[in-house]
């Protein structure tokens, strides 16, 4: 069977274009990536077209298992089996690990986990397989609807049926089908909410990466210096790591302590294959007195770096080449290995660490409309935005936890 793979491509003057590569041939997809160019068309970033071409590579890879060309499919005014349908309903609720091994085998050296023949036969999934949460596979199987209809419009445009108005009708018929198994996406229960660290945990976490501390597992002094400055940049500011690492060194304005969290699609001045990329509104944000005496320190280290010179970004390896989103993902990595008990710590543990802090200091200080309104700015998310009351809800949960266990502690302990 075919291979495919979701690939970067630099189209010039600093603007990247994913595309759909069939690694058999070393070539590009047309069909896949003529979808990605309308969605591009649209204003959509380029992470997201990403994502939506990882889905259609879902699908390319699952019809190449059972020697389906869709193009000779749509010749002859078919698009998708029922069972092809369920496949792909099924399959976009799999992890990318047992999907690879399903497509591709397992690694050399280990066992297959994956009952593939029954799961490409439509058959019941596997239970030792692990699941994507229902949101993520709704994007998924969502991206494939609007794949497979834009590649109904294109075929029917271009005449490529042998009878146009029945493929219409089974072009229609299959997108609807698979729309139907789109599940219901589903807010976070409170047993899968991403809560922040604890108070003794965040005290851990910072402890670990003074640059005092011999138990740092940082390996230079720069690193060290580094390190301590985006884990408190993350938990002070609130941001996104792709924010962090989009922040520029003229952002920061020494003069009024603030800086500026702007959206920069396909920067000419990234060198990085994967920009970083702000999802969310640009803002000015302030910075207190302790962390830019951080961030000055670090400047002065950051300009010792030749390779530091050449591009304005912040946050720099040790080379001084701006650092990557795969390098932010390492760096918690080796933190979560240093701290036990705190296995999911994140770039992204942090901002939700920074909302539960800003809803206890806004308690008994802003209105309800008024925090959701500064929340909001704070966190670059539209006013209309929902965000800022699902954090709220979450810290009134917790308040009424509390005050639930306190009230019988009273009742229970006399």
């Amino acid at each position: 069977m075919k291979r495919f793979s979701v690939v970067l491509v630099d189209v010039g003057q600093g603007e990247r274009m994913p595309l759909l590569r069939d690694d058999s041939a070393g070539l590009g997809v047309f069909e896949p990536t003529a979808f990605a160019l309308t969605l591009r068309a649209r204003g959509r970033a380029v992470n997201t077209l990403v994502q939506a071409l990882r889905a259609v590579q879902l699908l390319y890879e699952m019809l190449s298992s059972s020697g389906v060309d869709l193009m000779t499919r749509i010749r002859n005014n078919e698009l998708l089996t029922l069972g092809e349908i369920e496949t792909v309903a099924e399959q976009c609720r799999l992890t990318k690990s047992d999907l690879d091994e399903l497509h591709h085998g397992p690694r050399q050296g280990q066992a297959s986990q994956i009952g593939v023949a029954a799961l490409k036969k439509g058959q019941r999934r596997p239970t030792s397989l692990k699941q994507v949460h229902s949101n993520t596979a709704a994007i998924r199987i969502t991206y494939v609807c609007s794949y497979l209809q834009w590649l109904a419009d294109y075929a029917y445009l271009q005449r490529i049926p042998r009878d146009r108005e029945v493929f219409r009708e089974v072009a229609a018929r299959t997108v609807s089908a698979l729309t139907q198994r789109v599940p219901s996406k589903k807010s976070a229960g409170a047993s899968r909410r991403k809560l922040g660290l604890t108070h003794a945990d965040e005290a851990r976490l910072l402890a670990l990466v003074d640059p005092a501390n011999p138990a740092n597992p940082a390996t230079s002094e720069f690193l060290r210096e580094r390190n301590n400055l985006i884990v408190r940049m993350l938990l002070g500011l609130g941001l996104r790591r792709g924010e962090l690492l989009g922040i520029k060194v003229q952002d920061i304005n020494l003069a009024k302590s603030t800086v500026l969290v702007a959206r920069r699609a396909d920067d000419q001045e990234d060198p990085r294959r994967r920009q970083p990329a702000a999802k969310t509104h640009a803002r000015e944000l302030q910075i207190g007195a302790a962390l830019m005496a951080l961030v000055k320190s670090y400047l002065s280290s950051r300009q010792r770096l030749a390779g530091a010179k050449r591009h304005p970004y912040l946050v720099v390896s040790d080379e001084g080449a701006p650092l990557s989103l795969n390098s932010i993902t390492w760096l918690f990595s080796s933190l979560r290995a240093e701290l036990t008990g705190m296995e999911k710590l994140s770039a992204h543990v942090l901002r939700h660490t920074w909302n539960d802090r800003f809803s206890a200091a806004a308690e008994g200080r802003l209105t309800p409309d008024e925090e959701k309104k500064v929340r909001s700015y704070l966190m670059g998310w539209s006013e209309k935005s929902r965000s800022a009351e699902n954090y709220t809800a979450r810290y009134v949960e917790q308040k009424a936890h509390q005050a639930l266990a306190e009230m019988q502690e009273r009742m229970f302990n006399k």
